[in-house]
């Protein structure tokens, strides 16, 4: 949901808005989240202790504000790239370069900058930027044969005869996105769905840039919810032991919370349009 995200620039690709302001678009949800989990672990953990176990070993100061010199390159990082979109002074493609030397002249500076590193940072943009090319394509393709044969509206006039309350398609929507959300990927999800939404939401009025930050949290949720929540694998293989229903049960209450940041979002869509409206966009 904090950019750079790889499901955003397939969601802009398929729905043909702005990259940068969408980037932008998921900074303050994105934040407004992780503020939101982090208020449910300290009331957690106040409530019941035994969760969070005191660290044994003292750390002074001094060493904290030293540990801090570490992720300050990670900070450069992020300010050169979305800095430079959010004042205009770079697309979306021209701060992916300035991403670029950046992260070379960090590689360079923390005598990480080899040329096995360098050719495995290659072939690792190879392979994500062909995946991404080839939803994308494949997305194209799935629009257009809608288009043509006549189904894309044929479904958005028997959606909008049926006359629903805004909110009502809002919640059809969400409902949709979390029942596959717990079958597939969310790179597929957009796949099959947005080519047939898009015009439907289109004509129901929602803006682009909120409903793309929308799909962004429903993928999140599809994420860590079973069968198939793929986050919840990875925190089960690392459990050491621990059975994935332990895990799944202990991701529901961040489904919970980011179920009740989507009701926000719908009273509140200033949230994720506050931001972008403030951007000056590079051309």
């Amino acid at each position: 949901l904090i950019p750079p995200s790889i499901i955003m620039i397939i969601y802009c690709s398929i729905v043909e808005v702005s990259v940068a302001k969408l980037f932008i678009a998921g900074v303050v949800p994105g934040l407004v989240l992780a503020v939101a989990f982090m208020g449910y672990i300290g009331l957690r953990c106040l409530l019941n202790p035994s969760l969070a176990p005191a660290h044994s070993e003292t750390v002074t100061l001094g060493e904290k504000l030293r540990s801090l010199g570490d992720i300050l390159p990670l900070f450069g990082l992020i300010f050169f790239v979305m800095g430079s979109i959010y004042l205009g002074w770079a697309t979306a493609t021209e701060a992916a370069a300035i991403g670029v030397l950046a992260s070379v002249i960090i590689a360079a500076l923390y005598r990480g900058l080899s040329w096995e590193n360098v050719k495995e940072a290659h072939l690792s943009a190879v392979r994500t930027t062909c995946m991404v090319l080839v939803i994308v394509v494949a997305a194209q393709v799935f629009s257009y044969a809608l288009v043509y044969s006549g189904v894309s509206r044929s479904l958005t006039g028997w959606v909008i005869g049926l006359d629903l309350p805004v909110f009502v398609l809002f919640l059809a929507i969400v409902l949709l996105y979390i029942f596959l959300g717990c079958l597939i990927d969310g790179a597929s999800m957009m796949l099959l769905t947005l080519p047939v939404l898009f015009p439907i939401i289109n004509a129901a009025g929602f803006d682009l840039i909120w409903f793309g930050v929308m799909v962004v949290v429903l993928i999140e949720i599809g994420m860590i919810t079973p069968p198939i929540g793929l986050n919840l694998f990875v925190l089960h293989g690392i459990g050491q032991g621990t059975p994935y229903a332990d895990v799944a049960r202990g991701a529901l209450p961040y489904v919970c919370l980011m179920l009740a940041f989507l009701l926000l979002m719908w009273f509140v869509p200033g949230l994720a349009l506050w931001l972008p409206d403030q951007m000056t966009v590079a051309r």
